[in-house]
């Protein structure tokens, strides 16, 4: 069983501030805490599943806990002093919805549907092998190769080994999109997909999946 919490707050923030928003928490929980950022110091970066994400919905800053990371939240509320600074201005921290589950991880006899959201599956090398590619048949098949070493990563950093192979279908009708990450210019793509995996609704795939990108919807 994965524990999977949902903490949404009560301001809007515009989608620009989400780094902001993260940084802020990051600093009122301190920086020891390192299942917050993923970050060992200033520069050195935790190659695992961000177990706790950062994400805007409907407007709204949102904190994705999952595993130990739903151990860890009650760091944010231990503060007295609930105000965070968020660039030029400040923000309290009030709960608006706060969403408790969880969820047994397993494969399923059947494929499962899904929608995923600005998906950074490619850094440069393989977005540059991307593009070599001479038909949308062999694009998609490598995109599905990389989808799925996402989905066993998130599975890894749940502690959940999945015993049989991962199957994963994209459809082709894909949006690609320019992303715009601090100072970086980045490729996102938004499909449907399928997999024999259950997958948590609203969990992050990819990269930089700590600031809201490649988020999964399932679909009915």
């Amino acid at each position: 069983m994965l524990k999977f919490l949902s903490v949404q707050f009560e301001e809007t923030i515009k989608a620009n501030e989400l780094p902001f928003f993260r940084g802020a928490v990051i600093e009122k929980v301190g920086r020891e805490n390192d299942l917050f950022h993923n970050h060992v110091g200033d520069k050195a970066y935790l190659h695992r599943y961000p177990l706790i994400q950062y994400k805007r919905v409907q407007s709204r800053p949102t904190i994705v806990c999952m595993g130990a990371g739903v151990d860890e939240i009650h760091k944010i509320f231990e503060n007295q002093d609930l105000t965070v600074r968020l660039g030029e201005r400040d923000m309290m921290l009030k709960i608006h919805r706060l969403d408790l589950r969880e969820f047994e991880l397993k494969a399923s006899d059947k494929m499962l549907a899904y929608h995923i959201q600005h998906w950074v599956g490619l850094n440069q090398r393989n977005y540059a092998h991307y593009q070599t590619l001479p038909t949308e048949a062999e694009q998609i098949i490598f995109l599905e190769k990389i989808l799925t070493g996402n989905i066993l990563g998130f599975a890894e950093g749940a502690g959940w080994h999945i015993e049989v192979p991962v199957v994963v279908r994209i459809l082709p009708e894909i949006q690609i999109h320019t992303v715009h990450i601090k100072d970086q210019t980045l490729i996102g793509f938004s499909f449907m997909f399928y997999t024999n995996i259950f997958l948590p609704h609203f969990i992050g795939l990819g990269g930089k999946v700590a600031l809201g990108f490649g988020i999964v919807k399932k679909v009915k």
